[in-house]
């Protein structure tokens, strides 16, 4: 066989030579039909001609469509330029991007800290849920809110000089841009559930907490994170809650109601 086609490695792996055979393939049976129809088929072989017509109609569609997606799915996606490694900086979390190195270049200070440490807000708390119950969410959300406080309070002191909107976007966009990776890197099984989890996070008690610090940026970044979270993860929404709000529903409606 390799005689016969040479290089059959090169032909497998090569979608446009998959897609011109498949149009050949298509070509042929539609000669065989026309043979047929100006009666230039022997009688005796016109049922063979009209099965081999349509098995090479058939296979030339099916090359030429999987060859078409093959192309597709081959095309290198554009990759971000690098820059040059620290030498013995420590590496990322694998699934995570280098925070320090994803900043926007204009950051610095205040919003370079706050933009740095927001996804912690969800990463380092990733257990708190079990703690989300009538007995337990308000110390829970408490010791939350005592932890996260740092970043929000420098991302407000960042939003005096720089306003309102840019620093909200700036922490929406990271946050979620970091999620995103978390999602991407995960087992394809495992996805659903990480982003269902953080949902609930950002929902019961990242919004909340942020709420109740009551900062210029509070309310903003309240209404802003679920339009953007909406807008990214299509069919997965939250609406933005507050903390007295959750706290009073335990008596009348079930947990996690905040976050569908």
């Amino acid at each position: 066989m390799k005689k016969l086609f040479g290089n059959t490695n090169l032909f497998r792996g090569n979608p446009l030579l998959r897609f011109f055979a498949g149009g050949y393939l298509l070509y042929s049976a539609y000669r065989l039909v026309q043979l047929y129809r100006d009666g230039q088929i022997p009688r005796g072989s016109s049922w063979f001609c009209l099965l081999a017509a349509l098995a090479f109609a058939a296979f030339g569609a099916w090359l030429c469509v999987a060859s078409y997606r093959a192309y597709r799915t081959s095309e290198p996606a554009a990759e971000p330029a690098l820059d040059e490694e620290t030498p013995g900086s420590p590496e990322p979390e694998a699934g995570m991007p280098d925070s320090a190195a994803s900043l926007p270049s204009s950051c610095d200070g205040d919003l370079a800290y706050a933009l740095d440490h927001v996804v912690s807000c969800v990463l380092d708390h990733s257990g708190i849920l079990r703690q989300f119950s009538r007995e337990n969410y308000a110390a829970s959300f408490a010791q939350y809110r005592a932890g996260c406080r740092e970043v929000f309070l420098r991302a407000a002191r960042a939003a005096e000089e720089k306003g309102i909107p840019a620093v909200v976007d700036a922490l929406c966009t990271f946050l979620l841009d970091s999620l995103a990776a978390r999602y991407e890197a995960a087992p394809r099984g495992e996805r659903r559930e990480l982003r269902d989890a953080d949902k609930q996070i950002l929902a019961l008690y990242l919004v909340p907490a942020v709420r109740d610090l009551d900062l210029n940026i509070s309310e903003s970044f309240a209404l802003r994170l679920p339009e953007l979270w909406c807008a990214r993860f299509h069919g997965s929404e939250f609406f933005p809650g507050d903390y007295e709000t959750i706290l009073e529903g335990f008596s009348r409606q079930s947990p996690g109601s905040a976050a569908r």
